[in-house]
């Protein structure tokens, strides 16, 4: 059997358990678009993942710290923030937290651009000390179904620059207050910045916006994604 035949089988297959199912719960608007676009109906819902926030003591640095969180995989663009770090100050650094099959790729892309003073594989750290240790979290994703890292960044009052990617990063910045921002290639909000192209100029612009932003104080009780609401909406499903 060839590895094109197991993978429609697998496709079939999977339409085919989907369709049975008493209900489908997409992790955002975009997934649930794909869905009902895949299965030719309109069934499923939209529950947001229910995240908490993480309690730690921020340390000051004289240094602006970006972070990475996640998986160093090619979907993740991880090489888009080293580029992004070539091009700023030096008090500019970079902190990679997170395992995959690019770590190595990774080491030689920082080591080729002579960075490896200023960006740092960190492996897997507990978030607290991550929170505690950063000032801006990065996300280039070429895809997200919906961000985990970015809601549980803002839950812990951290600003966050982001690519417009599919879906989450647009889906989840929707739901806060946007601000006036003159620069069309980025949007601010509350939150921080979300930057509508892959130009390496207009992430550095949205971060220097944000790097001067106060740490964010919202909650998030008015949102969509107020634990509260979330757990409902499971147990009226349930």
């Amino acid at each position: 059997m060839t590895s094109s035949l197991i993978i429609k089988l697998f496709y079939k297959l999977r339409q085919s358990i989907y369709k049975k199912a008493d209900e489908l719960i997409c992790v955002s608007n975009g997934v649930k678009v794909e869905l009902d676009k895949y299965l030719g109906n309109n069934r499923s819902k939209v529950i947001y993942n229910c995240l908490y926030s993480v309690e730690y003591e921020y340390e000051k640095s004289n240094n602006i710290r970006l972070a990475f969180i996640g998986r160093l995989n090619k979907v993740k663009n991880i090489k888009y923030i080293i580029e992004t770090i070539s091009y700023l100050p030096e008090k500019y650094v970079l902190n990679i937290y997170g395992e995959g099959e690019l770590k190595d790729e990774l080491y030689g892309y920082i080591k080729d651009r002579g960075l490896l003073e200023r960006v740092k594989l960190l492996g897997f750290r507990d978030r607290v000390e991550i929170y505690r240790n950063n000032d801006i979290v990065c996300i280039s994703s070429l895809y997200e179904s919906f961000s985990n890292v970015i809601l549980e960044s803002i839950l812990s009052k951290k600003l966050v620059v982001s690519l417009d990617c599919d879906y989450g990063p647009r889906e989840i910045f929707s739901h806060f207050k946007k601000i006036e921002n003159n620069d069309s290639s980025f949007s601010l909000y509350k939150v921080g910045a979300l930057v509508h192209n892959d130009n390496i100029s207009s992430y550095i612009k949205a971060i220097k916006v944000v790097e001067k932003m106060s740490i964010v104080s919202d909650d998030c009780k008015n949102t969509a994604f107020c634990k509260s609401k979330i757990i409902e909406q499971w147990q009226l499903l349930l």
